[in-house]
C-alpha cells in the first residue's frame, strides 16, 4: 500500500487534535443553539485506510464507544451517495442523542460529507488530506440543538456539551487505535475551564432532563 504501510514495523502513530467550538445567541428555547466543531486526527496511514473505516457507519458501534446503534434507513447510490442513517449516540453525560444523516457528497478518498436532521441538525464533512506519510482527518461540525430543554439552558449547557464532544471524537480516536493497532497521540491540550461553569453545567443538564419529563409526563 501507499505510504510504505506494509513495510514499517513499528505502529504508525495517529495524533489527535480537538478544536475549538462556540455557540449562537439565543432568544428563546425553540430557537437552535448553534454550535461549531472541528476535531483533527494525524493518521500515520494511507488516506484510503482512513477512508475505508470512517465511510462504514454501519460498523462504527464496533470499534467507537459512544456510538450506541446505527441503522441504514435508506442505502442510496452504490458509491454511498444519498444513503440515509439513523444514529444513537451515548456520552458521559446522562442523555442519548438521536438523529438522522443523509450522505450529500462522496468524494473518495478526500471528502465525505452529509445533513444531519432530528435532535441535530446541521452538516458534518470529514476531509482526508495526504500530507507525506500522514493523512490529515479533519472533521467539521456545524449544527443546532433542537430539544427545547437544550435550547432553554444552553448558556449553562456549553461547557458540558464541548466537554462532551471531545468526549466523544477522543473515544473514536482510542477506539480507531485498537482497531488499525496503531498509537493515538493527542497534541492539543485540554480546555482549560474553571470548575463553576461545570458544576453549573451539570446541574442545568439535571433541571432540563427534570423539565423534559414532566413535558413528557403531561402528554401521557
Amino acid at each position: 500500500m501507499a505510504g510504505g504501510w506494509q513495510e514499517v514495523n513499528r505502529k504508525p502513530a495517529v495524533t489527535v487534535l480537538t478544536g475549538e467550538s462556540r455557540i449562537g445567541v439565543l432568544e428563546d428555547e425553540k430557537m437552535g443553539a448553534r454550535y461549531t466543531f472541528t476535531t483533527t486526527w494525524r493518521v500515520h496511514a494511507p488516506a484510503q485506510l482512513a477512508w475505508d473505516v470512517i465511510a462504514k457507519p454501519l460498523e462504527w458501534p464496533s470499534w467507537w464507544k459512544g456510538v450506541v446503534a446505527v441503522e441504514e434507513l435508506e442505502a442510496g447510490e452504490p458509491n454511498g451517495m444519498g444513503a440515509l442513517h439513523r444514529y444513537a449516540w451515548k456520552s458521559a453525560l446522562p442523555y442519548k442523542l438521536i438523529f438522522e444523516m443523509r450522505v450529500t457528497g462522496v468524494d473518495e478518498p478526500d471528502r465525505l460529507t452529509g445533513r444531519a436532521s432530528g435532535e441535530l441538525e446541521g452538516d458534518g464533512a470529514w476531509t482526508f488530506m495526504p500530507d507525506g506519510e500522514v493523512t490529515v482527518v479533519r472533521y467539521s461540525w456545524d449544527i443546532e440543538t433542537t430539544r427545547p430543554w437544550m435550547n432553554a439552558f444552553a448558556p449553562l449547557l456549553r461547557p458540558a456539551f464541548e466537554w462532551n464532544h471531545d468526549w466523544v471524537m477522543n473515544s473514536g480516536a482510542t477506539g480507531l487505535e485498537t482497531l488499525l493497532g496503531v498509537e493515538v497521540e493527542s497534541v492539543d491540550e485540554p480546555r482549560r475551564r474553571r470548575r463553576w461553569p461545570i458544576f453549573a453545567a451539570v446541574g442545568a443538564l439535571g433541571a432540563g432532563l427534570f423539565l423534559a419529563a414532566r413535558r413528557h409526563g403531561k402528554r401521557h
